[in-house]
């Protein structure tokens, strides 16, 4: 699995953290990354996030400079249904960047890559945007992988649910039958 450097000190700092308990006068390194450690929010994060990290952490600051993951894909997810699309976007590049290196551009694991783009255009109500390109990854995807991938049946819930809000934003007969038709697609839950 890809072992990624995350710099987000700010995401930790402002979203998993209350600023104040890393930074108390006469807490030492050790004792602040203690604290870093077994706080509510990192221990969320591990839950949300799945996959191993490790914090690297800045001696002179007192502070988490970076996070090595195992899954940046999952991170990225977890900052886009934050509504955190920039970090997301910034997460997914890398993702992106570092998944065409190893694997190619048709590549499976570019094209979820690809997806999770699609959903902050979705998000932001870039709808043409998003469609097309959440149309393409499912395109790619079906003459890539075997229909039980879970990549492609991700892709298909997404455009389902797309399609939905969509159509909620801008009624259409037309994106009512899309959604429809994309629903009947996704595979019931386990």
């Amino acid at each position: 699995m890809m072992r990624t450097s995350l710099l987000v000190p700010a995401l930790l700092s402002s979203l998993l953290l209350a600023p104040a308990t890393l930074a108390q006068k006469g807490s030492s390194a050790d004792q602040q990354q203690s604290v870093f450690l077994t706080s509510p929010g990192w221990n969320q994060f591990l839950a949300e996030a799945g996959g191993s990290w490790d914090v690297r952490w800045c001696a002179a600051t007192g502070t988490p400079s970076a996070i090595f993951g195992s899954d940046a894909l999952a991170l990225a997810r977890a900052q886009l249904e934050a509504g955190a699309f920039a970090i997301a976007e910034t997460l997914l590049a890398e993702v992106a960047e570092a998944y065409t290196k190893k694997h190619g551009g048709n590549h499976r694991f570019v094209l979820a890559v690809a997806a999770e783009r699609a959903r902050i255009a979705w998000k932001q109500g870039r709808w043409a945007e998003a469609e097309a390109q959440l149309l393409a990854t499912e395109q790619a995807l079906a003459a890539l992988v075997p229909p039980n991938r879970r990549e492609l049946p991700r892709t298909h819930r997404y455009l389902a649910a797309f399609y939905t809000a969509w159509n909620a934003a801008e009624p259409s007969p037309a994106r009512a039958e899309q959604a429809a038709a994309w629903t009947t697609k996704v595979p019931a839950p386990r």
